[in-house]
């Protein structure tokens, strides 16, 4: 975290306290991680970097952010299977140890 917070904080106007947002975070992650870009496949990394960059996209961040927090915007089923389909890879990824893989680099 402190690594993404460098990166996106180049000229260190944000407060100590300030943490990236959910899509910057991402992003990152997509972009950055070479234990993740390693492990998913490239055709569902592709499918992750445009729900992250685009929102127009039908299963956007901003889609799932309406999902989440909208009370008046509900998925339908098919809606979450697609946001399950393009996020299933890094979800397992994510949820995996890690500590004993000397290519994944796990910080505390």
């Amino acid at each position: 975290m402190k690594r993404l917070v460098a990166r996106l904080d180049k000229d260190r106007k944000k407060p100590p306290t300030w943490t990236p947002s959910f899509r910057q975070m991402l992003g990152d992650l997509l972009q950055n991680d070479k234990a993740v870009i390693a492990a998913i496949p490239k055709q569902a990394l592709k499918a992750l970097n445009k729900a992250v960059s685009d929102d127009e996209h039908p299963l956007s961040l901003d889609s799932m952010d309406q999902f989440v927090h909208n009370p008046y915007d509900a998925p339908t089923e098919r809606r979450l299977r697609q946001f399950w389909n393009s996020f299933e890879k890094l979800v397992l990824f994510l949820m995996q140890d890690h500590s004993a893989d000397p290519a994944v680099k796990v910080t505390k």
